[in-house]
């Protein structure tokens, strides 16, 4: 796969906006995680990807994203693409994690880079590509970034939670990596889809539960259910969704509709996590002046603990898989080379 550089994205670009107008050659549909088409996932993920691709190609493919449970429930997206279900899918990769744990480095990993060096890792130093080859040689699927967020909220808890002796018999709504962590230090995990959460709080059936970042748990009205948010997000420092859909669709494809597609798919990403970072904004300074939220920060000795028994799942797990150990190689070979470049940088992920 040739590496889309800046010029292939300028020319991507001109020759959507100057080709003639034609009926659309492809038409598609995108199943999606989003629990509804309000949800963040949706109206900054799903649906700009699809104009944006519809708008770089003029018109020449066309995309219809679905809600989780119309095309597929939320963690049955990846077998609708492959069954032909759903023509493409744009997913979270942490959703699948159990399927092969090399999914967590590719969902953003607890206790793993932030925002700024996972995207530059992506893009510039082998992920993306790195990412493509697996899809491919282990599901059958084309993938690319397509969306990507920063650092999200730890937990909306119904108590406080600072060290990590309080994850101790805390029932929490965690997936991926992260789960196995919190089982480590004592805690019940469980998943459950997005749109499950807030009852689950609001019933007690959970003590606690992870979602996504401020702006997108606003809406959902996690805080409404649990008064103490508990920061930063050291499970999820930053993540990446994917566009996916068969290989062999992808490579069936015009060479130029390839270039316009990855040129949306990176317009989108761009786009994506500089709103959604904006949105986060404003949506702390409603929990922040919130009579009914606590913010509460999680404890030095918490972040570095956490951080540890992140790299230790890593690195059991990588003993005697072949894609993890490629994978593990890469990610914090980077985050080495970035972190021995600190003066650089800022911190690694919002503490």
């Amino acid at each position: 796969m040739k590496k889309l550089t800046k010029g292939m994205m300028a020319a991507a670009a001109v020759m959507g906006m100057t080709a003639q107008a034609n009926a659309a050659e492809y038409e598609w549909t995108m199943a999606t995680l989003a629990p509804s088409e309000t949800s963040i996932y949706f109206t900054q993920f799903a649906q700009p990807l699809a104009e944006n691709i519809e708008r770089l190609t003029n018109g020449r493919v066309k995309i219809t994203p679905y809600p989780a449970g119309v095309l597929a429930p939320a963690f049955e997206v990846y077998d609708a693409v492959q069954d032909g279900l759903a023509d493409t899918g744009n997913i979270w990769p942490g959703y699948i994690v159990n399927q092969d744990p090399t999914n967590s480095l590719l969902s953003a990993h607890p206790g793993g880079m932030g925002p700024e060096s996972y995207l530059t890792w992506l893009y510039e130093g082998g992920g993306e590509e790195l990412w493509q080859e697996f899809r491919r040689d282990q599901m059958g699927l084309h993938a690319m970034v397509a969306g990507a967020g920063p650092t999200e909220i730890f937990i909306h808890s119904r108590r406080p939670v600072s060290e990590i002796e309080d994850l101790d018999g805390l029932r929490v709504r965690m997936s991926a990596a992260a789960a196995d962590i919190m089982t480590s230090h004592g805690a019940a995990p469980l998943n459950l889809p997005g749109g499950e959460i807030y009852t689950a709080l609001e019933r007690g059936t959970v003590d606690a539960a992870e979602w996504s970042t401020p702006a997108e748990n606003i809406v959902t009205g996690l805080h409404e259910a649990a008064p103490y948010v508990i920061v930063p997000g050291i499970h999820q420092p930053s993540f990446a969704f994917e566009f996916i859909m068969p290989a062999e669709t992808w490579d069936s494809l015009p060479e130029d509709i390839q270039y316009q597609i990855e040129a949306a798919a990176k317009l989108t990403t761009f786009e994506a996590f500089h709103a959604w970072a904006a949105q986060d904004i404003d949506a702390m300074k409603v929990l922040n002046e919130s009579d009914d939220v606590e913010v509460v920060r999680l404890s030095d000795d918490f972040l570095r603990t956490w951080r540890e028994s992140g790299q230790a799942w890593v690195e059991e797990r990588a003993e005697d898989n072949e894609w993890l150990a490629r994978f593990a190689e890469s990610y914090y070979g980077f985050l080495s080379d970035w972190e021995g470049n600190a003066i650089l940088h800022t911190n690694r992920q919002a503490q």
